[in-house]
């Protein structure tokens, strides 16, 4: 669930400082304008409702000016607003790609063959802040029909009870709470459409405008199934936010009605000091968060423990594979081992039964020569006695 913010802080480490740096100063020129409008816009709102509560009628001449405002308000985001905040979406995107991000990487929309592209994506924003705002209108409706009823019947109830403050502060916030979580659902879900289209329009900024709101709205129907945890995880974080708006205000008032007004005074600038700071790191935790999923496509991101377990896993396998491998070649080069000797053995064998075979023929024929020169001998040895027999008797006959 937060997993894609861990990774996200981690991927653009090396550059994070720089990375915010750059996308603070975008969001602070945009918000700056907001504000500024903003201001003229409360104050003829406040005229307004003045009128109505003296029980005079508001003409419609009264609301010319803040339909004024509201088409500069449109007209400066389509052609400057839109730029600077993709400008400083592109700079985080790229921080978390290790990609080397300069400060003219803010302004990249209003480049040649890429503003076109921006202009459309802006009106296709603002027709989603349209939207956006109709819905959360018609939920406020709703909420006046049930939440409002509903604190207006238990302030009844608790009216001659004890603690009743007490039990309606804590009731007031707990509704607030409540709407404010319901809303949220809805501006989220916008939002994050509208981060994502423009996350693909940084990416590729030659892709056609109807091309990045497809990879937007792809970015949310993935077929990942991580979309949901990850989306009530910037429910749960924004929920830190609505904490920190009018609950912490209603609760810190209730807590210092007590207190002098210069104390009280003192320590409303340093919770207001804190809210500030909370959403703005809130915010920008969330943002990072979107940027991330919609760059790895929602992919599922492990447990580093459970990826030390699938390692250890691993290893053990590979560890188990390799002793199979080695049995398994030591039993070969034993046979092949084996097998050497057997035939070493064959051969000696073989060798032995020839060098027998060799000796019992030499000595076959050994005997039979010897045999035959004996033959030979004896008979020249009878040939020469009788030789001799004979010249002995030839000499006593003549004699």
């Amino acid at each position: 669930m937060f997993r894609y913010y861990k990774s996200a802080f981690k991927n653009a480490k090396p550059q994070l400082l720089k990375a915010l740096l750059f996308a603070l100063i975008s969001f602070a020129v945009c918000f700056i304008v907001y504000r500024f409008a903003s201001a003229f816009i409360a104050q003829f709102s406040t005229q307004m409702q003045m009128l109505q509560q003296f029980g005079q009628s508001v003409s419609l001449t009264m609301y010319i000016p803040i339909i004024i405002i509201y088409l500069i308000l449109a007209l400066l985001f389509i052609f400057l607003g839109y730029q600077l905040l993709a400008g400083a979406i592109n700079v985080i995107q790229k921080a978390m790609k290790h990609e080397k991000i300069k400060f003219s990487d803010l302004f990249f929309a209003f480049k040649k063959g890429r503003y076109a592209t921006s202009l459309l994506l802006a009106l296709i924003s603002v027709v989603a802040i349209m939207i956006m705002f109709i819905i959360a209108y018609l939920l406020k409706l709703l909420y006046n029909v049930t939440f409002i009823q509903l604190y207006a019947w238990i302030q009844q109830s608790v009216s001659n009870v004890d603690n009743s403050i007490a039990i309606l502060i804590i009731s007031q916030i707990v509704i607030i709470l409540l709407m404010g979580f319901i809303t949220s659902i809805v501006y989220w879900f916008f939002l994050i459409f509208m981060i994502n289209y423009t996350v693909a329009f940084a990416e590729n900024p030659h892709r056609k405008a109807m091309s990045n709101v497809k990879e937007g709205f792809n970015g949310i129907k993935n077929g990942k199934k991580t979309w949901l945890k990850f989306f009530i995880g910037i429910l749960l974080l924004n929920l830190v936010v609505l904490i920190t708006g009018q609950p912490l205000i209603t609760l810190f008032s209730y807590l210092t009605s007590h207190m002098s007004q210069s104390v009280a005074q003192i320590l409303a600038y340093v919770v207001l000091i804190l809210i500030i700071l909370i959403r703005i790191v809130i915010y920008f935790i969330i943002l990072m968060g979107i940027i991330y999923y919609f760059i790895t496509r929602g992919d599922k991101i492990d447990k580093p423990g459970k990826k030390a377990r699938k390692g250890k896993k691993n290893d053990k396998d590979s560890l188990a594979t390799s002793k199979d491998d080695n049995k398994g070649k030591t039993s070969n080069v034993k046979e092949k081992v084996q097998d050497k000797v057997n035939d070493n053995d064959s051969k000696g064998d073989n060798l032995k039964d020839k060098a027998e075979n060799q000796f019992s023929n030499q000595k076959d024929n050994a005997s039979s020569k010897g045999q035959d020169l004996k033959d030979k001998a004896s008979e020249k040895v009878s040939d020469n006695k009788d030789d001799i027999t004979d010249r002995a008797k030839d000499t006593f006959d003549k004699k």
